[in-house]
């Protein structure tokens, strides 16, 4: 297989037709497990035509779990790292509720911890999402980082009549019991937006809600039961519809998950 794989760089190497060809080719074989070590150590030669293959592989929705291995056997982490590769895949593995192999490719490339919840009180932009905040911008409807007298907040904002998903985050809560609890940074209008805790897979259960209070300085908590079968759970505030209020707004100063 290596002379193989050899034959395939060369021909990469000099043939604007082999790209069509090969890449599929390489696709196909990336499935085995006995070409994962192989493949990678021909991705960590430096070419001109390997970033083209998985520019190619993460738009043609290949075998994404199995493009994780291959990323997670190569040497040249530098290459995977200045293009986002690990990133890219990483949201794609998740869009595809392959949770497991994304986390996995989340600890090659960034080892550090993983909390139970990150950026709680929003002052970290580093946290990428879906380890970190996923948030909204556009004109009608959005949240974003801002900072107030006291610190960082979360402020949200739509116009009639927006409303919908404004933030989200993956979390990876064992199975077990749980507080849901958050305090407001400013005084909001509108209707009071909504967190809600799911199950990560296709039409998971919700586990969890709890209205954003809508006064300076009020707390609310919830608690909520993580079942077994229930892998990775998306934690999501959502504005809720409010036919009566032209502009809806507020801030959050910090949201928590915690062991009961």
């Amino acid at each position: 297989m290596e002379g193989t794989l050899a034959n395939y760089d060369i021909a990469l190497r000099t043939s604007t037709a082999a790209p069509p060809i090969l890449f599929p080719v390489l696709a196909k074989a990336s499935a085995d497990p006995t070409i994962t070590v192989p493949l990678a150590r021909l991705f960590d030669r430096p070419s001109d035509w390997r970033l083209s293959y998985f520019e190619w592989a993460l738009g043609e929705d290949a075998d994404l779990h199995s493009l994780g291995e291959v990323m997670m056997a190569m040497r040249d982490r530098q290459l995977v790292r200045q293009n986002k590769l690990d990133q890219r895949l990483i949201e794609q593995l998740v869009t595809k509720a392959d949770f497991a192999q994304a986390l996995r490719l989340k600890r090659r490339f960034d080892p550090g911890p993983l909390p139970l919840l990150a950026d709680a009180h929003f002052a970290n932009p580093n946290a990428k999402f879906p380890f970190g905040w996923g948030l909204v911008s556009d004109g009608s409807i959005g949240a974003e980082r801002s900072l107030s007298s006291d610190g960082a907040m979360l402020a949200y904002r739509a116009t009639s009549p927006h409303s919908g998903q404004v933030a989200a985050q993956l979390l990876f809560l064992p199975p077990g019991q749980y507080g849901l609890a958050t305090r407001t940074a400013a005084t909001a209008t509108g209707k009071a937006p909504l967190w809600s805790v799911t199950c990560g897979q296709a039409d998971g259960p919700r586990l969890a809600e709890l209205e954003q209070p809508m006064t300076l300085g009020s707390h609310a908590v919830s608690a909520f039961t993580v079942p077994a079968g229930c892998p990775a759970q998306w934690l999501v505030l959502n504005i809720q519809p409010d036919a009566g209020s032209a502009v809806q707004s507020g801030a959050i100063e910090w949201i928590s998950v915690t062991p009961r």
